[in-house]
Parts: structure tokens; sequence; C-alpha cells
């Protein structure tokens, strides 16, 4: 949204809630991730808490041109959020196998070298 659109907006009341969650930080630009650290910081009584996927889409917003943009923005983010975990581990896929088969088709599918209909003809069976 806009300044403009924004504007006119009622602004939200967050006091009756103790834990704050932005969902997909990976999807937010630098702008909303300003305006997060300073919410953060302007209010130490709240839990603050983020979620997001280093290889899901990222915003469409220019992040940097110099830097690369997971290490931009987990450099970003890690200033807004010290503490972390990071999963590794899909625990919805109950087999080994399976949870081998996740691991190469992420490799596989975010690998430019690779066409999308090779991977996808690895993977999945296609009807034509």
């Amino acid at each position: 949204m806009t300044e403009d659109e924004t504007k006119n907006m009622k602004r939200f009341d967050d006091s009756p809630y103790d834990v704050i969650v932005f969902d997909e930080i990976y999807f937010a630009n630098i702008t909303m991730l300003a305006k997060i650290k300073k919410y953060s910081e302007n209010n130490p009584d709240k839990i603050v808490i983020a979620t997001g996927d280093t290889c899901q889409l990222e915003t469409i917003d220019l992040i940097s041109s110099e830097i690369d943009y997971d290490e931009y923005m987990n450099h970003c983010i890690n200033i807004i959020f010290p503490n972390n975990i990071c999963l590794k581990e899909n625990k919805r896929l109950k087999t080994e196998e399976d949870q081998d088969k996740l691991k190469h088709f992420k490799a596989d599918i975010f690998n430019k070298a690779i066409p999308i209909i090779t991977t996808l003809s690895k993977y999945f069976k296609i009807y034509e």
C-alpha cells in the first residue's frame, strides 16, 4: 500500500497483544524491514517474532545491486531479530526417502541450469 492509501487508515491497536508475528519476512522490502525494526525498538514490552523461508519468492523490490540477496536479507533480519532458529528438516514428511526427495527437488527447482520441464518430469508424472 502507498502512503496515500494508508494516511486515512485507522492505526491498528496492538495493545491487547503480547506477541506480534511477521510472517514471510523474506518477502518484506527494505522499507518494511526498517518499520519492523523501529516497531521492535519502540515496543520492548512486545515479543516480536518473524517467520520465513529463504527458498521462497523474493520481494519484488530491489534489495541490493551490490550484495547477494540472501546474504543481505539474512544480515538485515539478524539485526532486527538477533535470536534465530533455523529449521532444516521437514517433519511433515515421515520417511527419510521422502525427506531426501524433497531436498533434491528443492535443489533442482532452484538450479537455473536445469530446465523446469526436466525437473518436473523427474519428480512428477506428466499427463498430456
